[in-house]
């Protein structure tokens, strides 16, 4: 099925699916890390694909809100 395609699309949709792995696995060890008690819903909109880069970068921005409010 892929071997119509280039190699360079295939690379590009595999490191696609992996970044789209990744994002949500880092998302849950940086809130099983966090000392205080983060809201989970950020590995449930990390999870979701093409939008987990902006659940990221919420949860990114909520993590250094409450680091700044300590």
């Amino acid at each position: 099925m892929f071997a119509t395609y280039s190699p360079t699309v295939r690379l590009g949709a595999l490191l696609f699916v992996c970044l789209e792995l990744l994002i949500p696995l880092g998302a849950f060890l940086d809130i099983r890390r966090r000392s205080d008690d983060p809201d989970t819903m950020w590995v449930h909109a990390a999870a979701m694909p093409l939008i987990n880069l902006l659940g990221v970068l919420a949860s990114l921005e909520d993590r250094q809100r409450s680091l700044r409010s300590r």
